[in-house]
């Protein structure tokens, strides 16, 4: 916990507009988040802060997660987007569900966003950005899912990595017109340990194309 409260004081340090959290709060046991969401609800930004799940929270309970999340003023996205006053309009942010064991729907997340605005995406598994990036209203998508493999060699990369985080498992893409970011995450999945993957937060800077 004391780890996970000093990346929330890193990420408050940048004042921020906007945070976002891109799931898997939990692996084992849905209960853990009882703990982990007060912590995570020291996130302050000025456009708020958004969550979306990942397939650890949909694995040991979805309504569990979900309800100490936002009882801890984290509002999840699922399958669902809010506008955003920017300066010259206004932006999408967009949660999906988990593709790996929920039913997402880009759609429902876009709906009543105008083709040509640009939207945020925020969706678990980096490697749905070959679909999602089919919609050109997708400017950015935001992933966690892989921790970027924990372990990364020289020359070779991560030495493992889970299904759909494999193709775009850690740092900036470009696939399509879409630019897409996977964050390495703060928590340790098998094996228990990082080389060469250091625990990240992500600042990320958006202009205007």
């Amino acid at each position: 916990i004391e780890h996970l409260r000093n990346a929330v004081a890193l990420a408050n340090s940048l004042r921020p507009d906007l945070t976002v959290l891109t799931g898997d709060y939990v692996t084992d046991h849905a209960e853990d988040i009882v703990e982990l969401a007060p912590a995570l609800g020291g996130l302050n930004a000025k456009l708020g802060v958004f969550a979306i799940l990942g397939n650890h929270d949909l694995w040991t309970d979805r309504k569990t997660v979900t309800h100490y999340l936002e009882a801890a003023g984290l509002p999840v996205l699922v399958n669902r987007g809010v506008d955003l006053p920017v300066a010259g309009g206004a932006l999408r942010l967009a949660g999906l569900d988990d593709a790996w064991s929920g039913q997402p729907d880009l759609n429902a997340a876009l709906a009543g966003c105008p083709v040509g605005a640009p939207a945020i995406l925020l969706a678990h598994e980096p490697d749905f950005a070959d679909d999602w990036s089919q919609d050109p209203r997708v400017a950015v998508q935001l992933s966690g899912h892989s921790h970027g493999g924990q372990v990364r060699l020289p020359g070779r990369g991560a030495l493992a990595l889970p299904p759909f985080g494999r193709k775009y498992d850690y740092g900036l893409y470009r696939v399509r017109a879409t630019w897409r970011y996977t964050n390495a995450g703060l928590g340790l999945a098998v094996p228990g340990l990082r080389l060469n993957c250091r625990p990240e937060v992500t600042e990320i800077t958006l202009v205007r194309a």
